[in-house]
């Protein structure tokens, strides 16, 4: 499936770890790519995106490659939020500072 391309600033919380500043790169209902500096994260993982309208959500770490990490949502994001959540995170300003 097709995902949106985004710059999203977020938090990404993974046991053990804890929460890291984390930046969402593209996201569909099923899944999301983003870059969080962090030890390389392992297939199998699992972690909690926060995401505006929506709250936490439980995925599953796919891959992982120099602090750019593939998931995938436990459950997928319903439907009738995916776009009006779609519209807040592509108004989202850009972080400019690097993080």
């Amino acid at each position: 499936m097709a995902r949106d391309a985004v710059d999203f600033h977020t938090v990404l919380i993974v046991e053990g770890l804890g929460a890291l500043d984390a930046r969402i790169m593209d996201i569909s209902p099923y899944g999301f790519q983003c870059r969080a500096r962090s030890r390389l994260l392992e297939r199998g993982e699992r972690a909690s995106l926060r995401l505006p309208l929506v709250g936490e959500c439980q995925a599953d770490i796919m891959w992982g490659l120099k602090g750019l990490f593939g998931c995938k949502f436990i459950e997928p994001l319903d439907p009738d939020l995916y776009a009006p959540l779609l519209a807040q995170l592509l108004s989202a300003k850009p972080d400019l500072s690097g993080h």
